[in-house]
């Protein structure tokens, strides 16, 4: 009994192989049991542990924008006073007391650390149609690398906005409920 059948054709110098009884075909065509048993559960398993594990990688949703620190703050509270353009498209996403961390040109944050403020006003900017940020930094000159910068000049830098905090698993879900 031959799994297979070889012909010769009149002309051809290569045999040709065609399925003869079949002994062949039921491993290709039948799935083992153990797959059939186990393998849904295997895959059902590594789908929760992705669920499980998603529920706790924390991924922040940031926008990065030009700051110019431009002094102390006039309201008297201690502090310095730093202002940032945000592009119109990106206002709705920003609200008042939200975390920014600014990391100033002069000062690299490798070496000196970063500043830590929270936003206090919001103001249209009527002259390219964008947003004016109102940012006050909580602890003067003091950095998050415990140095203290010099109180002037401070200059230009970049500011990172922390606007949504969510776990992947929280990103997933709000997607589907949308």
């Amino acid at each position: 009994m031959n799994d297979y059948e070889i012909k010769q054709p009149p002309g051809h110098e290569h045999p040709v192989y065609e399925p003869g009884n079949g002994g062949i075909e039921p491993v290709l065509t039948t799935m083992p049991g153990w797959i059939v048993q186990w393998g849904t559960v295997v895959l059902c398993g590594l789908y929760a542990a992705f669920l499980v594990i998603a529920g706790f990688i924390h991924f922040p949703d940031i926008i990065k924008i030009p700051v110019h620190v431009t002094g102390p703050d006039p309201s008297g509270r201690e502090g310095l006073v730093a202002e940032g353009r945000l592009p119109a498209m990106l206002a709705d996403r920003i609200s008042l007391n939200e975390t920014v961390v600014i990391s100033l040109a002069a000062y690299p944050p490798s070496a000196f650390g970063t500043l830590s403020g929270t936003i206090q006003r919001i103001t249209p900017s009527a002259a390219d149609s964008g947003t004016m940020l109102h940012i006050v930094i909580n602890r003067g000159t003091g950095t998050g690398g415990h140095r203290e910068l010099p109180r002037l000049p401070l200059g230009d830098g970049n500011a990172t906005v922390v606007i949504n905090d969510k776990t992947l698993l929280g990103r997933f879900f709000e997607k589907l409920i949308r």
